[in-house]
């Protein structure tokens, strides 16, 4: 049985300008096959990097905790603030991070997200991706669209 790993990250500032993805750019298809990696990590490194943008502009925190988890059948990423949190419900329709960067990003490319959060409280978003199981089919890439 495969183990689980874990990366702990706090950051704050510049992100970066680049897609969720670009440090894959110098693996070659074969390698990204044996590693299980295809378009869907980039949506989900992508929606990782918008959930800390978010952070970042909104929580009021100087620091946010960054977490990735690989086990043998998933890939979870988790961002949390300790944060002033907000009422997931009362977001306005306009504010479309959460919704078009982050919950459709993934959820087109098969994956989920769990945000957990409340005034007061911070905020914690959860991004889980299956991996490929040996003989999956890749998925179709991202367009430019949903890479934005």
């Amino acid at each position: 049985q495969g183990g689980r790993g874990g990366v702990g990250q706090q950051s704050r500032g510049d992100l970066g300008s680049g897609e969720g993805g670009d440090h894959l750019v110098g693996l070659s298809k074969a390698a990204r096959a044996e590693l299980g990696v295809d378009d869907r990590f980039t949506a989900l490194l992508g929606a990782a990097k918008e959930a800390m943008v978010n952070a970042a502009k909104h929580s009021g925190c100087e620091s946010i905790d960054t977490y990735a988890e690989v086990d043998d059948g998933s890939v979870s990423v988790f961002v949390r603030d300790r944060g002033v949190g907000f009422d997931l419900d009362g977001v306005p329709s306009d504010r479309q991070g959460l919704a078009k960067s982050i919950r459709s990003r993934m959820e087109r490319r098969g994956g989920s997200v769990a945000v957990r959060t409340a005034p007061g409280r911070g905020t914690e978003v959860r991004l889980s991706m299956a991996r490929l199981a040996e003989g999956d089919e890749t998925v179709a890439p991202e367009t430019a669209e949903e890479s934005a």
